[in-house]
């Protein structure tokens, strides 16, 4: 029993440190696409369209909004983490392991594979 509360523990660990690196990811990446620093020359390899840099604030807004925390986490080079979206919720533009309690309360569970828009997820 204490070495299942060991691997528990470790495994919760490793979500929270998961969770917090998908957070900074998605907002980095909706920073950097409202803003025209990530846009359609430099987007790597998303397979999505993304705004000229150039483009008017408010089309860089709404482009923004209709990505997804996958868009974000492809575009990280956090794609090992795809699968596994049952860890996470969201709530206020905020994506959370499952396991803090701390920020469970009204807690969304992520889309499969991350599909929430971030207009969804709350941010703006």
């Amino acid at each position: 029993p204490a070495v299942i509360g060991i691997i528990n523990s470790a495994q919760a660990s490793q979500r929270k440190s998961d969770a917090a690196s998908i957070d900074t990811a998605c907002n980095d990446f909706y920073a950097g696409v409202v803003s025209g620093v990530i846009n359609e020359k430099n987007k790597g390899k998303l397979d999505t369209t993304l705004p000229a840099a150039d483009a008017a604030a408010s089309t860089r807004k709404t482009s923004a909004q209709a990505l997804t925390a996958a868009d974000a986490i492809k575009y990280s080079g956090l794609d090992t983490l795809l699968n596994k979206s049952s860890d996470f919720g969201w709530k206020n533009g905020h994506i959370y392991s499952i396991d803090d309690a701390a920020n469970n309360t009204g807690l969304t569970p992520c889309s499969d594979n991350f599909a929430d828009t971030f207009s969804t997820m709350g941010f703006n």
